[in-house]
């Protein structure tokens, strides 16, 4: 991979950020890359706009599986708790979305793996890039398994919030809600709407099994084999 150069003050106008767009006049911070056969990539300083792994490598198929596990990285990013359960329902169908789709990219690529394996046993039996190709592709399609284990538990936690808003909005259809009723408290598990027994009494929905799938979800997105 390429190294990852800084510089605190530039001389000459560098363009614009290569993620963000943002101006690099003369005199700004900037870092950049240079790969073999490939033009210099500059980006500014921004947090945001670092370098990744998909940005280093020279390899299609690498780059494709680490752009894969940054994909879900960014929306796990924009998931926060701190909101209406409406909008934590939102955001975390994005990331059920976002991890279903790198899966699917995830198992192209451990085929073509598979498929370089064989066409290189093909002609050259008994190479031992052989066995390194597939040892990719293994890790890449056991990475893809427990991304959709995680996600089949992210949905099945989802399902159960999306009753429990369609119990409230029913609820408050049907009566008349306390003047707090839309207020979002905090609980053990996070911070949560408001549902109302006939008693009045609070019920808030618990988001502990949501907050763990989307926990191992982001272990995982640290955890690439290749």
């Amino acid at each position: 991979m390429p190294r990852i150069n800084y510089v605190k003050k530039c001389r000459v106008d560098q363009g614009s950020c290569g993620r963000c767009g943002d101006p690099l006049p003369a005199g700004s911070a900037y870092r950049w890359i240079k790969k073999a056969y490939s033009y210099k990539q500059v980006r500014c300083m921004k947090v945001s706009c670092m370098f990744r792994n998909s940005d280093l490598t020279s390899s299609d198929k690498l780059q494709r599986v680490y752009a894969a596990g940054e994909y879900i990285e960014d929306a796990l990013e924009r998931f926060v708790l701190e909101v209406h359960v409406s909008e934590i329902l939102e955001n975390g169908r994005e990331i059920a979305s976002a991890v279903e789709e790198s899966m699917s990219e995830l198992e192209d690529v451990a085929m073509e793996y598979e498929e370089s394996a064989d066409n290189l046993e093909e002609y050259f039996s008994g190479s031992y890039q052989i066995d390194e190709i597939r040892e990719k592709a293994y890790g890449i399609e056991s990475w893809r398994d427990e991304f959709e284990t995680a996600k089949d538990d992210l949905e099945s936690a989802l399902e159960e919030l999306e009753t429990y808003i369609s119990q409230v909005e029913a609820y408050r259809e049907e009566h008349d809600p306390p003047e707090d009723a839309d207020v979002i408290v905090t609980t053990v598990e996070g911070l949560t709407d408001l549902m109302f027994d006939e008693e009045g009494n609070i019920e808030p929905f618990d988001t502990a099994s949501i907050e763990t799938a989307i926990e191992t979800i982001r272990d995982q997105t640290g955890s690439c084999p290749i």
